[in-house]
């Protein structure tokens, strides 16, 4: 049986105001204010017993997980397979989570730690359970600074926010 831990990156201007990313989506940037959020997270990553982490290769995912390793002993390997639904159209959307997914759970670690997106959250919600993953699901994930813990059929939404 597998655990994961999945949040989002910290929050950035887009995520904020809830407007679209635009010509933004690959250089967006985390606020200043997401920070202490971010250390909070790293610590209570800590507290599990987390094997492997991987994050989104965009800038906001790599700025997150930056401040989680300044915090914690964890590092984070870039995934293209996290990268935020930009371009794609939904059904390559959703075979490229189910690709993630199959990934994922190939690996021999058992708890693995996830920097991604807020489409990409809202997919392993459905896939890591078995469900399957529609288009109408895309905007139904939690705001940032949430940690996903899914494991044994179940999620469990850590807060980490001050």
């Amino acid at each position: 049986m597998k655990t994961y831990y999945i949040f989002r990156h910290g929050q950035t201007i887009f995520s904020k105001t809830e407007t679209p990313y635009g010509d933004n989506e690959h250089t967006a940037e985390i606020l200043p204010e997401a920070k202490p959020v971010i250390e909070n997270l790293a610590k209570k990553l800590t507290t599990f017993k987390i094997e492997k982490c991987f994050r989104s290769e965009f800038l906001r995912c790599r700025q997150t997980a930056d401040i989680i390793e300044a915090n914690s002993p964890f590092h984070f390997e870039p995934e293209p397979l996290l990268n935020e639904f930009v371009e794609d159209d939904f059904d390559v959307f959703e075979k490229r989570m189910e690709k993630a997914v199959s990934k994922l759970e190939s690996l021999s670690e058992k708890h693995i730690a996830l920097c991604t997106h807020g489409a990409n959250v809202a997919g392993f919600k459905k896939l890591l359970l078995g469900q399957k993953f529609h288009s109408h699901d895309l905007m139904y994930y939690p705001k940032t600074g949430v940690i996903l813990v899914i494991s044994n059929g179940s999620i469990q939404e850590v807060d980490c926010n001050l």
